[in-house]
């Protein structure tokens, strides 16, 4: 296992072995009763979707890779942040591999990225039943900050944010109060307007 390294993607890796591991990675989760909304995307999908602000980063063992990362940049309007980010998608680790870092090791990568790129602030979005991953994501200094319904899922889904520079600007206290607040406003939308 010591044989891992992270690259980003260059011609020598297709969109098709990308999918693959997420399908792989994705559908052991779905044991546990997780839902992807990128479970129907197909290779030229993805290569569409990721071609333009931002870069792959994967996880690489013996040749074959076992954990993928997307880096996008993008503006975005939220209570948490307004201006340029880079939004962590597309994460997929192959189980045999869970539970060796990987995913740290995608998150410094993207780190590094986004401060090349002047940018402060990373975040990603999960389901709230995705504990594995809330787990490493916290252990690795993202904030828990927002809540709300995603369109088509039936879980809830988190957001998670990583301040680059520094420390996160807002209180815990601020933060369960938004939560909250966030939380009620899922609650309505997915009950009363059946979103």
């Amino acid at each position: 296992m010591s044989n891992i390294c992270i690259k980003e993607l260059d011609s020598t890796i297709s969109f098709e072995e990308i999918k693959l591991v997420m399908e792989k990675a994705h559908k052991a989760a779905e044991n546990d009763k997780l839902s992807f909304p990128t479970s129907n995307l197909s290779a030229s999908d993805l290569m569409n979707k990721t071609l333009n602000n931002g870069k792959w980063f994967l996880a690489i063992n013996n040749d074959k890779i076992v954990g993928t990362l997307y880096g996008d940049i993008k503006n975005i309007k939220k209570w948490f942040y307004i201006g340029t980010v880079v939004e962590l998608k597309y994460i997929a680790i192959l189980p045999e591999f869970s539970g060796k870092h990987i995913l740290s090791k995608l998150y410094e990568k993207v780190f590094t990225y986004a401060k090349k790129n002047k940018i402060e602030l990373c975040f990603m979005s999960m389901s709230e039943y995705n504990y594995h991953h809330r787990h490493v994501a916290e252990k690795n200094g993202f904030i828990l900050i927002d809540f709300f319904a995603a369109k088509g899922l039936k879980n809830y889904s988190l957001s998670y944010a990583y301040w680059l520079e520094g420390n996160c600007p807002y209180s815990k206290i601020r933060i369960r109060m938004m939560l909250q607040l966030r939380k009620i406003k899922a609650i309505i939308k997915r009950k009363i307007l059946k979103y």
